[in-house]
């Protein structure tokens, strides 16, 4: 892991196939948003995995916990400013659009002249 630099959170980025990105520096009020704009934007050559379609599909996590919201990596996710990181770096599947999602089954018919039901109820 290459040197920290004081005043920002340094992040190691660990992708699902093993390979690392090291040596990404931001300030501690940047959102988790902004880190995944600029990971799309400067999308490592070096590493193998495909690059998403759009930055939300972008999941970053430590410790076990999405990264999520609007807070600062430093402040909301307590990162260590002036230390390195292992973040792991998740790519979402795009949604399917709804032309190729599967048709719900109609609704059932029940009540008199369905064949479904009897359509009598017994009132004690």
């Amino acid at each position: 892991m290459p040197d920290p630099v004081p005043g920002k959170v340094g992040l190691s980025l660990l992708f699902i196939n093993g390979q690392r990105k090291d040596g990404l520096y931001f300030d501690p009020k940047a959102a988790v948003a902004d880190i995944a704009a600029q990971l799309m934007s400067e999308w490592p050559t070096d590493i193998t995995v495909d690059k998403p379609a759009h930055a939300s599909q972008i999941r970053l996590l430590h410790l076990g916990r999405f990264m999520e919201g609007p807070g600062g990596i430093g402040v909301e996710h307590k990162l260590p400013v002036g230390e390195n990181t292992i973040i792991h770096v998740v790519i979402k599947s795009p949604l399917a659009p709804d032309a190729d999602a599967p048709e719900s089954p109609a609704p059932k018919e029940t009540g008199p002249g369905s064949s479904s039901g009897s359509g009598c109820c017994t009132v004690m």
